[in-house]
């Protein structure tokens, strides 16, 4: 069950983290294309530079899961490097699990009714047009998928292991 939740996450992540690279490679070539088109006399696309607003903000979401779910955030570890024992790590990624668990759960509260009500009243972005509840969902489920990746660290703690679920099985 354990080794099934992990790769299901893994591969889940991992899926997200593959998106948000096709998304910052359309907003580099865009950024590209819309500044030589600008140099060059053209003009450039009035439209490029909300458009690579909004990749970015799909990419930067889309790529929260993965680095909370496989300890890649940015992060001081004064106090875990401190301990020495494995038990007292453990109980430090509880701990710390918890804690993350409560604010992405209170976020992930708070942001659900920005969502419906951008998706009610229909905003959408000033030039694309995009419906902003989609922008807005996609943080929402953001929070809610670290929320995952951080109870299934709390009751299986996983967050020792760095390599993936199948790496692991494949050296074993």
């Amino acid at each position: 069950m354990k080794k099934l939740f992990q790769k299901t996450i893994w591969r889940f992540d991992s899926l997200l983290l593959n998106i948000s690279s096709v998304f910052l490679f359309i907003a580099t070539l865009l950024s590209v294309i819309n500044a030589l088109g600008r140099f060059v006399g053209l003009g450039g696309f009035p439209w490029s530079d909300e458009g690579c607003v909004i990749l970015l903000i799909f990419m930067v979401f889309l790529t929260q899961p993965f680095l909370e779910g496989h300890e890649n955030q940015l992060c001081i570890g004064i106090l875990e490097n401190a301990i020495k024992t494995d038990k007292g790590r453990r109980i430090l990624q509880i701990v710390r699990g918890i804690l993350i668990i409560v604010i992405l759960g209170f976020l992930a509260y708070e942001c659900w009714p920005v969502v419906a009500r951008a998706f009610k009243y229909n905003y959408l972005t000033s030039v694309l047009r995009i419906p902003r509840f989609i922008l807005y969902a996609c943080i929402f489920v953001s929070f809610v998928l670290m929320v995952i990746n951080w109870i299934i660290t709390v009751i299986f703690g996983n967050k020792e292991d760095k390599a993936a679920p199948e790496a692991k099985e494949e050296q074993a």
